[in-house]
């Protein structure tokens, strides 16, 4: 094998990996072109934002809430607010959650009428409320940042 022959290879290699290679741009263009192209996927989109932003504001809520009733002072009391705000209110965001994909799996699985419809909108929805539960642990720890920086302003 010749040196030109092996870099050659390595570049195929390398692109392939990194999904440049030509067949797997074309399946991306035509799976791009099938989701613009259906309104049912732009549908689930939609209900998976309001879904989203339910549980966010369920939980943001409390956090002020809990942050004005404890008012603190440090560190400390700003993270056992903001625990404490956070662990009462992880309960009902998971329950919509677990709801959510539940009630989406007939609808995934289904092969009768109207399934080519109502799959490509299910899909959107259930990928994104799996995802959606890494926010139950992000938000409280960028509010509790958020005090924490505020905290850290006023002592100055």
């Amino acid at each position: 094998m010749t040196k030109d022959m092996s870099v050659t290879l390595g570049e195929h290699l390398a692109n392939r990996a990194a999904g440049y290679s030509e067949p797997s741009r074309l399946n991306w263009q035509r799976l791009s072109v099938y989701a613009v192209a259906n309104g049912a996927v732009w549908v689930g989109f939609i209900a998976l934002f309001g879904i989203a932003t339910d549980d966010g504001v369920v939980m943001a809520t409390y956090l002020d809430q809990s942050f004005k009733s404890n008012e603190p002072d440090s560190k400390k009391g700003i993270r056992l607010a903001t625990l404490e705000a956070a662990g009462k209110r992880i309960r009902p965001c998971l329950m919509t959650t677990v709801t959510t994909v539940l009630a989406l799996l007939p609808v995934l699985t289904s092969t009768g009428k109207g399934s080519d419809i109502m799959i490509p909108m299910a899909i959107p929805i259930f990928g994104g409320m799996i995802i959606d539960v890494t926010s139950y642990f992000l938000l409280p720890v960028l509010y509790s940042w958020k005090k924490e920086y505020q905290l850290k302003r006023a002592n100055k």
